[in-house]
């Protein structure tokens, strides 16, 4: 789960880290070349793994955003089902006092069917008795036969109203019922629909906590791998200085950034034998390659002046400094700060006055530094 991979991240990075410690003993070219190209590998694979991790991470993102929109809608639906059951039951209670105004309504209709059937009887009888013949008075005989059609007339009114009756009852019942049934299902189907989105919630909330630990994790060990290549490119280069200075020719850094004011002029009354450079106030001054300081002091008409031994042959020198820090004996690498520019009378300002020789000759740096400063 997300909490044992968070629980790993660190004891993982340290031990990224400590895989660095074998650097410093890496020696030969060849070595550090091999360690290089494995660290870059790991950088690219580990680069591309985030990659993908960002992507995977969005598109949970987008998942999560989603289910929770469709979970907010079906809540408002239940919400609005559940109302509708309620109101459904509220006419659930209007149906059945309906249902018993009409079955009284009913009753009271029985009641007067069965009264109009009583006075029908003793009609019947009377007819049934004497006959019609024996009838003296025509005139009680018109009225008892208007008197049988009206009352005839009033049972199929009656009966008519009984049947209409029992029918909207039985439908009002019948649709109550469908209806209630219906939203129950509904609710039921909504309610289910629910529970499965909020486990899908559940589940991308995981994932995403475990995509985000691992790019946390890779993201970290990216770091880790960017320290351990640029320790392996410095001892590289040191490698490289270390072998031979020769190697670099046309490839050495600038001691330092700024304007040339004087070229190599050996010839030149007075000789230049090396390049002047005018540069900004504190401009650090930086060895051009791996060397062993060999002199740290004064000396007339250069004001202070380093100078560093590179193999058995080469010399550089640096003058006209401010200041140093190193000592005699230490080892410099390329691009170290050897000291800052100090006044130098050929720029009438800060500068650095620089000489490259083989042996004790000096010859000209030109061929010998990147052709751009």
């Amino acid at each position: 789960g997300p909490s044992g991979k968070g629980g790993r991240g660190a004891p993982q990075r340290r031990e990224a880290r400590g895989k660095a410690a074998p650097v410093g003993q890496l020696t030969t070219e060849e070595d550090i070349r091999k360690a290089l190209e494995a660290q870059q590998t790991r950088l690219r694979a580990r680069q591309e793994s985030i990659t993908k991790l960002s992507v995977q991470e969005r598109a949970l993102n987008t998942d999560l955003a989603m289910a929770e929109d469709r979970i907010t809608a079906l809540e408002a639906k239940v919400a609005r089902q559940e109302q509708e059951l309620s109101q459904l039951e509220a006419a659930a209670t209007d149906v059945r006092a309906a249902y018993e105004r009409l079955a009284a309504e009913r009753s009271r209709t029985e009641a007067s069917l069965s009264g109009l059937l009583q006075l029908l009887w003793p009609l019947y009888v009377r007819q049934k008795g004497v006959g019609a013949r024996d009838l003296t008075d025509w005139r009680m005989a018109e009225r008892d036969y208007a008197w049988t059609q009206e009352i005839y007339k009033v049972i199929g009114e009656r009966q008519q109203e009984l049947h209409a009756q029992e029918t909207a009852m039985a439908e009002a019942l019948t649709r109550r019922e469908a209806l209630s049934e219906q939203v129950r299902k509904q609710v039921e189907a909504l309610g289910a629909d629910r529970s499965k989105l909020l486990a899908d919630k559940q589940r991308f909330r995981q994932s995403l906590s475990s995509v985000r630990q691992q790019r946390e994790d890779a993201e970290a060990e990216l770091a880790d791998l960017f320290e351990m290549i640029q320790t392996l490119n410095a001892r590289l280069e040191q490698a490289l200085s270390r072998g031979d200075i020769e190697k670099q020719k046309g490839r050495l850094p600038w001691p330092a950034k700024g304007r040339v004011v004087r070229r190599y002029a050996p010839e030149a009354k007075p000789p230049v034998r090396g390049l002047g450079i005018s540069v900004g106030q504190g401009e650090p001054v930086r060895a051009v390659a791996y060397g062993r300081v060999v002199h740290n002091d004064t000396m007339r008409g250069f004001g202070r002046v380093v100078i560093l031994m590179h193999g058995q042959a080469y010399y550089t020198l640096y003058a006209f400094l401010a200041d140093s820090p190193l000592r005699l004996g230490q080892e410099v690498g390329g691009g170290q700060q050897v000291g800052t520019a100090g006044f130098y009378p050929g720029a009438n300002g800060p500068g650095v006055y620089f000489e490259l020789r083989f042996h004790q000759k000096a010859i000209n740096p030109d061929a010998w530094l990147l052709s751009a400063n």
